[in-house]
């Protein structure tokens, strides 16, 4: 009975750890990013992908997305497949600026960029982020 119960809990263990990656609880710039204790998992990612795609105005579409990024951080892989599933490419760059905050990765955030169909747009979000 014990060995049953090791091994439900040790199987249980790594489920539980493959859906949440712990990452770091501070950013890039060595302030606290409470926001950042876990990383989206998977699942949770290609609901909010559906989700977004789903809504048919571009402002319930931007509301989902900071709704799920404040929930969770995302990868900046992640933010980028959000905005793809965006209709519009001001949408998109509003998330990207929303959503800087709660990436878990920013020294990755340059790949949001492929998000973005003009190059305008990556003007602008640079210009928002202070680069």
């Amino acid at each position: 009975m014990k060995t049953k119960i090791a091994t439900c809990f040790a199987l249980l263990t790594l489920a539980l750890q493959s859906c949440f990656i712990t990452v770091p609880s501070t950013n890039t710039g060595g302030t606290t990013n409470p926001q950042c204790m876990r990383v989206m998992s998977s699942a949770d990612y290609n609901n909010v992908c559906t989700t977004v795609k789903n809504k048919p105005f571009k402002d319930d579409q931007l509301t989902v997305a900071k709704q799920a990024v404040r929930g969770a951080c995302m990868t900046a892989e992640q933010i980028k497949g959000v905005m793809l599933v965006m209709t519009f490419e001001d949408t998109r760059v509003d998330f990207a600026i929303f959503a800087h905050p709660y990436c878990a990765d920013k020294h990755n955030y340059y790949i949001v960029n492929d998000g973005f169909t003009f190059k305008s747009s990556i003007d602008k979000l640079n210009k928002a982020l202070g680069y």
